[in-house]
């Protein structure tokens, strides 16, 4: 008679482990549940946290300096844009060159949050920052500190260490360039004072007077034809007398500078090295370690394995320390390595554009000597006169330009700098929040959240079934059909009114009697009679499925049909029906009577009941005689069907001899009660009993869900 049982591995899924439900679903069923307890306590934490967060907040205040910074070349020899030089100055503003003598300034040094810190450079660094402003040559460079007046005095005190910086910087670069352009002059001089030495010599040989005796040599009207040619080369002569200043400034800088490079570029480099940031890591663990040891051990601090722990943790930190000491001497190296490479690489490109043009200077003076040999052919050496007086005009032309760029770069000197502070910083009136609106919300949804979030835990935790899809999808068993829950008042309710409870309790009847329709059209139970109702845990609502599925077979049977409340240990059905429970199961087991005489029929003609009786002892030595199928075997033959009330699976091992003797098997479970892991485990169980579990009920679906998924159908007597 009985079925093979469900062995699929989708069964033996669900008792093995769960998988775990959608996460909206989970947040929503968790709301859904828990609302009147979530939303009141949340708001409570809410406001509570918020006040916290208000009580806790101290304002804090922003100076801010405006500077100006020129994107021009200081040297107006080559000027152009240089773009790197706006970036190089950012970068300068926050490294320790100019933040440590911020730092050793009295009136920084004085500053309670500066004189307290451990790092005061560091936490001065974390508290300066500069941002672009209107234009890309204007920033503000700016400092935040609860104190305002302390937030102006380190926007000032940073301001003034950069600018006195750069000053000497650029300040000696510039004289460097205008000695070397100097060179330059008394160079193109002595050309100039042989030059006029020769057309003196020439000039007196042919007319027997000094040129340039009383008076400066005159403008000849000679139309001279190599003109371009002639400026051409005092072009490029000039442009090498420059570039032969900058190579060899270059040139000299690296030969006399050693590559400095910034302490904060080499300390962000060695913090992101993989071995340094997992060392900090394992300190960081460790301390977390260590605090909730501190609050969770009896002898706090004084405990043994505390004491170890912390000496693990100071031997960490100065492996850290080392570590950190072994990288920081590479990668300063390495670092200062690409400072002179780019270096080298700009001379090289100076040198290159040099090489270039004694090219082209080449290529014009064969360009002049050729188109000077063919004029001296059809004018003759009196041509020779004339063209000395050129070339001399022209390297005059060249001194003379020299002469304009060192004065250029003279005046240079004595201009503004590159960056200037437009408008200093003044103590702020006014905080940067008045009122914290993101703080306090942040923490008012993090209070608010908390209750919720311990609810979804807990849902989480417990993993119970909310839908019927899900328990279908949990024990890969047929969900035979679902129950309505039943209504508090159904006699007439008060709030909803008699119709209205009238409709509700109808639509429990039909959810019960669509279970029995279905039950009975499942090919597992045509010629089942005994029905084992179980479940996994308490609570959820066998007995209340056992009765209702009782009377609804009772009514359709044409023989009578039998309710045996089988929970021995805490039995229920003699109270629903008002009966006593003085004689039963129990005496019946034990052979004391029987079972005809322990059957009552009461109410119903079609429906007898045969209740727990008094148990005294343990069930399981009745349940471990062969008389229960002997009794059951006697029941086919007088009812129809036998509906057996049994104990919780996984609380009572009893249930177990029940469901096996059993035709058939219903699992019960209760929307929001039962868990997933149980209701898998109770099915693993009976199966491995021998129990032909043909599917489960749904149980305690709410009325308005009921109604939506399958609607409500009534007559005019009963709407």
């Amino acid at each position: 008679m009985k079925s093979t049982t469900f062995d699929s591995p989708g069964a033996r899924k669900s008792s093995e482990g769960m998988p775990s439900p959608n996460h909206l679903m989970l947040v929503w069923e968790a709301l859904r549940r828990w609302w009147m307890y979530v939303i009141p306590a949340g708001l409570f934490l809410g406001i509570l946290s918020a006040a916290f967060a208000y009580a806790t907040f101290v304002p804090v205040f922003r100076a801010r300096a405006l500077l100006w910074i020129d994107t021009r070349d200081a040297y107006l020899v080559s000027p152009n844009r240089d773009r790197s030089f706006v970036n190089n100055q950012l970068g300068l503003m926050r490294s320790n060159l100019v933040l440590g003598p911020a730092v050793s300034r009295e009136d920084i040094s004085r500053l309670a949050e500066i004189a307290e810190a451990p790092e005061p450079i560091e936490t001065l660094r974390h508290r300066v920052n500069i941002n672009r402003a209107w234009s890309p040559e204007h920033f503000h460079l700016t400092a935040t500190s609860s104190d305002p007046r302390a937030a102006a005095t380190i926007v000032n005190a940073v301001a003034s260490e950069y600018l006195s910086l750069v000053g000497s910087y650029e300040s000696g670069r510039e004289q460097r360039l205008i000695d070397l352009l100097e060179l330059e002059r008394e160079a193109s001089e002595r050309e100039v004072e042989l030059l006029r030495d020769q057309v003196r010599q020439m000039t007196i040989d042919q007319t027997g007077r000094d040129p340039f005796a009383g008076q400066q040599m005159g403008e000849s009207s000679f139309q001279y034809p190599l003109n371009s040619l002639h400026g051409q080369l005092t072009s490029l002569s000039v442009e090498q007398s420059v570039l032969r200043a900058q190579i060899e400034s270059l040139e000299e800088f690296l030969e006399t500078h050693t590559s400095s490079v910034s302490p904060d570029l080499v300390e962000r480099v060695v913090s992101d090295d993989p071995r340094v940031r997992q060392r900090k890591e394992e300190i960081e663990r460790k301390r977390d370690l260590l605090r909730s040891m501190r609050l969770s051990a009896v002898e706090g601090d004084q405990s043994p394995r505390y004491q170890v722990l912390e000496e693990e943790i100071r031997l960490e930190e100065e492996l850290l320390d080392q570590l950190r000491e072994e990288l920081r001497g590479p990668i300063e190296g390495d670092l200062a390595e690409g400072q002179v490479r780019r270096q080298r690489q700009r001379l090289a490109d100076l040198k290159g554009r040099y090489r270039e043009q004694e090219i082209r200077r080449g290529a014009l003076t064969a360009a002049f000597e050729e188109k000077l040999g063919d004029i001296k052919q059809y004018t003759g050496e009196n041509l020779s006169l004339e063209l000395k007086r050129a070339e001399l005009r022209r390297a005059q032309g060249v001194l003379d330009q020299i002469a304009q760029r060192s004065f250029m770069l003279r005046t240079e000197q004595r201009a503004p700098q590159r960056v200037e502070v437009m408008e200093e910083a003044t103590v702020p009136v006014r905080p940067v929040e008045t009122l914290p609106v993101k703080r306090l919300g942040l923490f008012f949804a993090a209070g608010f959240g908390f209750p919720l979030l311990l609810a979804v835990g807990w849902d989480f935790r417990c993993r119970h079934v909310m839908t019927s899809n899900q328990l279908r999808a949990q024990t890969q068993l047929p969900v035979i059909g679902e129950v309505a829950r039943l209504p508090l008042q159904a006699g007439g309710s008060r709030y909803f009114g008699h119709r209205r409870s009238r409709r509700s309790y109808r639509l429990f009847e039909e959810s019960v009697e669509s279970v029995r329709t279905c039950l009975l059209l499942t090919n597992a139970f045509q010629e089942a009679q005994i029905l084992a109702i179980a479940s996994a845990a308490t609570r959820e609502g066998k007995t209340t499925l056992a009765t209702q599925l009782a009377i609804s077979l009772a009514r359709t049977a044409d023989r009578p049909t039998l309710l045996i409340d089988g929970d021995l240990r805490a039995p229920n059905l003699h109270e629903i029906f008002d009966v006593s429970n003085e004689k039963g199961l129990v005496q019946v087991l034990r052979e004391e009577l029987r079972w005809q005489d322990a059957v009552v029929v009461n109410g119903h003609p079609r429906l007898h009941l045969l209740p727990a009786g008094k148990l005294k002892g343990s069930p399981h030595k009745l349940f471990g005689t062969p008389l229960l199928g002997a009794i059951f075997a006697e029941l086919r033959d007088t009812y129809q069907y036998v509906v057996v009330d049994t104990p919780p699976v996984l609380a009572a091992g009893e249930s177990l001899v029940v469901a096996k003797a059993a035709d058939a098997t219903l699992i019960c479970t209760r929307r929001d009660v039962s868990r997933q892991e149980q209701v898998g485990g109770a099915y693993s169980r009976l199966s491995r009993a021998g129990a032909n579990v043909i599917g489960c009920v749904f149980n305690e679906v709410p009325l308005s869900h009921y109604r939506y998924r399958y609607g409500g159908y009534y007559g005019e007597d009963e709407g």
